[in-house]
Order: C-alpha cells, then sequence, then structure tokens
C-alpha cells in the first residue's frame, strides 16, 4: 500500500469526479447508489471506484475508507 500520499497530493491526484465518489463511498454508499444518485452509469462508478483505489494503493473500499480518513480528506458525513 502507499500510504505516503498526503491529502494535498491525493486532492492532486484524482479528479473531482474521482474524489466526489470518494466522499460518497466513506458515507457508505454501494456503488449502484453513486450510480443513481449522480446519473451515471453504475459502470461508469465501478470504473472510478477501481481508478481511485488503483491511484491510491488501496486493495478494497475499507482499506480505502480508512485512507481517506487517516490522511484527512476534506469529507462532511452527513
Amino acid at each position: 500500500m502507499n500510504n505516503s500520499i498526503t491529502s494535498t497530493s491525493v486532492y492532486q491526484l484524482l479528479s473531482r469526479r474521482e474524489i466526489e465518489i470518494l466522499k460518497l463511498i466513506v458515507e457508505g454508499n454501494i456503488d449502484k447508489e453513486i450510480a443513481k444518485k449522480l446519473g451515471i452509469s453504475f459502470y461508469t462508478v465501478r470504473t472510478h471506484h477501481q481508478n481511485i483505489l488503483s491511484k491510491t494503493g488501496q486493495r478494497n473500499s475499507t482499506s480505502l475508507v480508512h485512507f481517506a480518513l487517516k490522511n484527512g480528506l476534506n469529507i462532511m458525513l452527513s
């Protein structure tokens, strides 16, 4: 895992849409729910999700959420 990425570099590393999807993942949404909320295809969300995992060096959504919170991403939980 690449845990050396800081929150600033994560914002530079991920696209705006990937950040938006990451926030929804951290809120506990699954890809199908994210697709519905954003009005985009499930497959588009799945591709973004896989790209986020790859770019952050994480293996699954659980480690991704931990990584996002640990690195201080600006995620407001509702």
